[in-house]
């Protein structure tokens, strides 16, 4: 289940962030599953990764397949996130960013 689909969220080099969480929701809204691919992390670092993103987004992990893809589901009650944790209004410019990193 989910091998086929075509939706999918990246996470880079710099791991999760508000914009992983965000893109998965957004995709939620039209399927139920989702693949994360992860390129540049080990597979135990792949496995903490997985377990970080079902607790922030409320999602479960169905499955890593090619120790680079997470494939995750929805719930079955899913319900989206309120519009501020949805739409943030106070965002880092990429320069401010670029800083902090």
């Amino acid at each position: 289940m989910g091998h086929k689909c075509k939706n999918y969220v990246p996470v880079g080099r710099r791991g999760i962030f508000q914009g992983v969480i965000l893109n998965m929701h957004l995709h939620w809204k039209k399927h139920q599953t989702l693949k994360v691919i992860v390129k540049t992390f080990t597979p135990e670092e792949v496995r903490e990764i997985a377990a970080e993103l079902a607790r922030l987004s409320g999602g479960i992990v169905l499955d890593i397949h090619e120790e680079n893809t997470i494939i995750m589901y929805r719930g079955k009650n899913y319900a989206q996130p309120p519009t501020e944790i949805m739409s943030p209004k106070v965002t880092l410019s990429r320069k401010k960013v670029c800083i902090f990193v």
